[in-house]
């Protein structure tokens, strides 16, 4: 029966996949995507011409195909960074039912663009977003849409450096100048998880900055002054390399972190400038000692001969 029914569904009928499934050009295909937090994209639609009557084949109602014979709509991630990876590449079997719906599961990585907001780090939020729809077919062809109007998170796995907060998808209509085309956007809002960079990253600079305070009340006469902001200035800098090293490499915003980790360097280094020139100058040089006890006997001979 499913050889027989395979036969009847794309051989006998003539049936080809460059057409679109439906029997009056004027209708619209109407293409349903739901994303699962599990690098799986669902996929369902109606095809006129694959239909069948359950009787007439032994009560088989539904059958496997690969990608290669039925209509597969053209879909893609539009603020995808790496090369476009066309549906029709899989080999994975889609689903077919007798009354001609079409379901495919079809796991997928995508790496997209996304706009990442330092300027609070590490107690940033991101909003990132995936544009999923046809890549040539007007709206009035393919109509994409997610009838959830969320993600499935099922099968989400909690991650270690980020907390998901929110997801989202709603269904667009993009007006262009040769027509409209239909898309689905999905939002997902995350939050950095800031237990490991409290642990390892505030709470050391919190205690190397105090130290920085301290320095200013040594006074100045102090031998270990120097000693101490010379310390301070290094963990401050060690720090400064770490947190470079932690945070994107970007310069659309400037973390607050960042720039106060600069202007306590920067307290640091005037704390140190100002100290070497008090004890400089408090500590005249040995010559000018020299010249100065010359001088003064020389004085006392003049004004008490002997």
């Amino acid at each position: 029966a499913p050889r027989r029914l395979f036969k009847a569904l794309f051989e006998d009928s003539g049936y080809t996949y460059a057409v679109r499934p439906v029997k009056d050009f004027r209708e619209t295909v109407n293409v349903s995507i739901d994303l699962v937090i599990n690098q799986l994209i669902e996929v369902s639609w109606y095809d006129d011409f694959l239909k069948w009557d359950p009787a007439d084949y032994d009560g088989l109602d539904q059958i496997k195909v690969t990608p290669d014979y039925p209509w597969l709509p053209e879909i893609v991630v539009f603020n995808n960074v790496q090369p476009i990876d066309y549906v029709r590449e899989s080999h994975l079997p889609l689903d077919l039912r007798y009354d001609g719906l079409v379901h495919w599961d079809l796991p997928a990585i995508y790496v997209t663009t996304c706009f990442i907001h330092i300027r609070y780090f590490p107690y940033d939020e991101q909003d990132c977003f995936l544009q999923v729809g046809p890549w040539s077919s007007q709206a009035n062809e393919i109509q994409m849409y997610n009838s959830v109007g969320s993600l499935t998170q099922d099968s989400y796995i909690e991650n270690g450096e980020w907390a998901l907060k929110d997801v989202s998808a709603k269904n667009i209509i993009y007006p262009a100048e040769r027509g409209s085309y239909s898309l689905v956007q999905f939002n997902l809002y995350i939050q950095r998880r800031s237990e490991y960079y409290d642990m390892h990253l505030v709470y050391p600079t919190f205690l190397v900055s105090l130290l920085a305070s301290v320095t200013f009340l040594l006074p100045a006469e102090s031998g270990e002054k120097i000693g101490l902001c010379i310390t301070v200035f290094l963990a401050l800098c060690v720090n400064m390399l770490i947190v470079s090293d932690l945070m994107p490499s970007t310069s659309l915003e400037k973390p607050l972190l960042a720039e106060y980790f600069v202007m306590s360097i920067t307290l640091v280094a005037i704390s140190l400038i100002v100290t070497v020139f008090i004890i400089n100058m408090s500590s005249p040089h040995p010559n000018a000692r020299r010249r100065n006890a010359t001088s003064f006997c020389t004085t006392a001979q003049r004004c008490y001969p002997i």
